[in-house]
């Protein structure tokens, strides 16, 4: 079987239905390969399962943890105004109040103002997270490397802020600056390729194979990347001409027009808006369906969430046997050319006249 050796690990965002990563995490410790993980990227959702797996956290407490977490207490401190003053109807307390809950279980005693750099003093996965720069119209790394001081939870409660319906969020202690953030997935979504940089990839020609992203979305989605790996379209300039049109539909308050202005600049000016533009995306990839449920269904269940957990068991078993059809394919053709040139130089295969010729 071909294998697969995972250091880095890329999170797609998915709202609430992240919770279908730890069906992922749990089949992926089966086969060993959670422990080998060394670095983790996330946005959005995928930022807050980033940070539970940087701390350490082993996939049964993550779903333990998510099992208990009441999706409807993200839409606590419901205010109409506020979307007008802070660009959000709820607060997005409860996001920090269950990252709270995360370091309580975590085994590296971190607090809830810990930064990059006392996760990483601790003992915890590298971990980068990414949010939405609204001042500078910019996607902003927060990592040890880029912001060694920035507060964890706030960086990922950044990358977290889904527009319109939590509040932008502003660092409390201005550090890495005092800037508007918003969801990291507005602008990348899916951070796969974040590990093909030199830093983390020896041969910046070739993508990073000890790379695995898990990514979210609806069945017929992902199955046409699967089958398409190399999509025809050109996904930023499709944006770019929707966003356009969202654009010139809004005939607000002046502030609420600057806001989604700058929004949606920040969309168009994204590098990594295409998805699925390299031709090796798709064989680090683990699909995931979403099984069509919605982002921001607060009110999920105990049977979505059991549906979603194992929907994120089967993306890694059919991963897997994906990359078992590769070694097979890989296999037969090898056995093909070595047949073919054993045949070229066998002194006693025949002749083009159909004789056999013989060595004496």
């Amino acid at each position: 079987m071909m294998e697969k050796n995972i250091i880095n690990l890329a999170l797609k965002g998915g709202g609430v239905k992240g919770i279908a990563y730890v069906g992922s995490l749990k089949e992926l410790d089966k086969r060993g390969h959670y422990n080998t993980i060394k670095r983790v990227s996330g946005t959005s959702a995928g930022a807050l399962v980033a940070l539970m797996i940087a701390l350490k956290l082993s996939p049964d407490q993550m779903e333990e943890l998510m099992r208990g977490l009441d999706f409807n207490s993200f839409k606590r401190g419901w205010n109409p105004i506020r979307i007008f003053t802070k660009y959000g109807l709820y607060t997005g307390d409860a996001i920090l109040d269950f990252i709270e809950k995360c370091y309580h279980r975590s085994p590296l005693f971190l607090k809830r103002e810990s930064t990059f750099q006392d996760l990483k003093e601790a003992g915890g996965r590298d971990l980068i997270v990414f949010a939405s720069n609204l001042n500078e119209n910019t996607l902003n790394e927060f990592s040890e490397h880029q912001t060694p001081n920035c507060i964890v939870a706030e960086a990922v409660r950044a990358s977290m802020s889904i527009p319109i319906f939590f509040k932008s969020w502003k660092f409390s202690n201005g550090i890495p600056n005092d800037h508007i953030y918003v969801d990291g997935g507005v602008t990348f979504n899916y951070p796969l390729s974040f590990f093909d940089h030199p830093e983390f990839n020896e041969d910046p020609w070739t993508p990073n194979e000890e790379t695995l992203g898990l990514f979210l979305e609806q069945q017929s989605v992902y199955e046409h990347f699967e089958k398409n790996p190399l999509n025809p379209d050109n996904p930023k300039r499709h944006k770019s001409s929707v966003f356009k049109r969202y654009i010139n539909k809004f005939k607000y308050n002046a502030w609420i027009t600057s806001y989604f202005k700058h929004l949606f600049s920040t969309i168009l000016n994204s590098q990594n808006i295409g998805l699925f533009e390299e031709s090796f995306l798709v064989r680090r990839t683990v699909f995931i369906d979403d099984l069509g449920i919605s982002a921001t269904k607060f009110n999920l269940n105990d049977a979505d969430k059991d549906d979603l957990i194992k929907s994120g068991s089967v993306g890694v078993l059919r991963y897997f046997e994906y990359l078992e059809s590769l070694d097979k394919k890989y296999t037969n053709y090898r056995q093909t050319i070595t047949d073919e040139h054993s045949k070229s130089f066998n002194p006693g295969h025949a002749s083009k006249s159909g004789e056999t010729t013989e060595i004496t």
